[in-house]
């Protein structure tokens, strides 16, 4: 399991990069099935092993992460070159490329050691699989509202009414609650690790909502990577690039107070002392 840092730009250059697309997603459909094993292995198990399952989820998610931006990266500066035969252009973004690769290398290492201390272990004790699923209630949320919840392990999108009743008169969905589950309910642990994230929404933001130039989503997904004071998911609830604006500026002034557009509620764990 190794990513290949590219610095041969002659002729074969496309074939490098296809090759290399070729290994990524190799890597990545068998890191989805060790998730999923650890996922499954997690479920009613006892305490020890769940906690070690916990360590492992996050690294996973986030070489899964950083994956999925290196093909992009790699995608979309490839189109760009056959079109454009600008040289520079490719170098100056298959640098960005080889440096996430480093950072996967690093990360696929440290994996691989947990991975098999995690083996040891697992051949040493009882492991039971379980299935569980959870229900999440979201009637009685305001549907002005971003709700970033520890206690319910979710993110709940704002949402209108008739952005509900469009979605159920296309007859995908059974109910309101169908639609709100799977379309604005979303796992905490998709921002498990924030500056992925940031980068992530941001650039789905401008290609998805925007349908804006990759060059433009992978600036924009860069600069957020960054923003420490930022979460992810307040990205995801801005509907297009100008809500965005906005409320970058609240933050930087630190008015967050004066974003209207919806309201932004945190509910946390207690802490155990």
């Amino acid at each position: 399991m190794n990513f290949k840092k590219l610095t041969d730009f002659n002729e074969n250059i496309k074939e490098s990069i296809e090759l290399e697309l070729n290994n990524q997603n190799s890597i990545y459909e068998d890191l989805k099935t060790t998730q999923n094993e650890i996922i499954t292995l997690s479920k009613n198990n006892t305490d020890e092993i769940f906690a070690k399952c916990k360590l492992l989820i996050p690294d996973i998610e986030m070489i899964l992460s950083l994956i999925d931006i290196s093909k992009k990266i790699l995608t979309n500066s490839l189109s760009e070159y056959l079109e454009n035969n600008d040289k520079n252009y490719l170098i100056s973004k298959i640098d960005v490329y080889n440096y996430i690769c480093d950072k996967l290398n690093n990360l696929v290492t440290k994996l691989n050691d947990n991975l098999q201390e995690f083996n040891n272990f697992k051949e040493s004790v009882d492991i039971s699989n379980g299935n569980e699923t959870s229900n999440i209630n979201t009637n009685l949320l305001d549907n002005n509202t971003l709700l970033i919840s520890e206690k319910r392990n979710a993110v709940i999108l704002p949402y209108k009414y008739e952005e509900i009743q469009k979605l159920l008169d296309t007859g995908n969905y059974n109910s309101e609650d169908e639609v709100i589950e799977k379309l604005y309910t979303i796992p905490l642990s998709e921002f498990n690790n924030s500056a992925i994230s940031r980068f992530n929404e941001g650039y789905k933001l401008i290609t998805k909502k925007e349908k804006g130039s990759f060059s433009y989503a992978l600036d924009l997904g860069l600069e957020l990577m960054f923003k420490s004071n930022l979460h992810p998911a307040l990205i995801r609830a801005c509907k297009n690039i100008r809500e965005l604006d906005f409320l970058l500026d609240c933050i930087d002034q630190n008015r967050l107070s004066d974003f209207s557009l919806f309201k932004i509620k945190f509910e946390m764990c207690p802490s155990i002392i």
